[in-house]
Order: C-alpha cells, then sequence, then structure tokens
C-alpha cells in the first residue's frame, strides 16, 4: 500500500478481496492501521466481499471521507467508484 502512494502514476488504489478463509475484518483493520501510520493520500476502494465483510464495512462506516477510503461490496459498482475518484469526481 505505501509503494502504491507513493507512486505519482497512481492516482487511486483498488482493493478486490472475495475472502473465504481470509477474514475481511482484518484486512479492514489493517488498512486503516496502516493508513493511520503512513498517512495515505491516494483515495482507496475497498471491495470486500466473504468472511466477516458485514464487520468490515462497519469498521469503514462513517469514515470514508475523512480517511479517503471507501466500501462497496458489488464488483462493478467499485471498479466504477475507482475510477470516478482515480479522475477527481
Amino acid at each position: 500500500m505505501k509503494i502504491l502512494n507513493d507512486d505519482t502514476e497512481v492516482k487511486a488504489i483498488f482493493v478486490n478481496i472475495f475472502g473465504g478463509i481470509l477474514r475481511c475484518d482484518n484486512l479492514a483493520a489493517s488498512i486503516l492501521k496502516a493508513n493511520e501510520l503512513n498517512k495515505f493520500k491516494k483515495p482507496i476502494v475497498l471491495r470486500l466481499k466473504g468472511t466477516n465483510s458485514d464487520v468490515a464495512k462497519k469498521m469503514i462506516a462513517g469514515k470514508e471521507k475523512d480517511l479517503g477510503i471507501f466500501y462497496n461490496e458489488d464488483f462493478d459498482s467499485a471498479a466504477k467508484l475507482v475510477c470516478q475518484v482515480a479522475k477527481g469526481n
């Protein structure tokens, strides 16, 4: 995440996880912690679906604009959203 955030060519970060074994809440907690430590400047779109994705969604809820992290469970909607935020819309 830090490498992507530091790359001047990257406009937005898209994390697409369909977790069966990976717990989505653990991934969301890791991304929130990494954001806290590195203060990401790039918007991040999370598409998390699977084990504890509902918990992950609650972890992000209400913090989207402050953190620049946007949560979406639908792949097509998330892909469109990352394109919009990369363009600054």
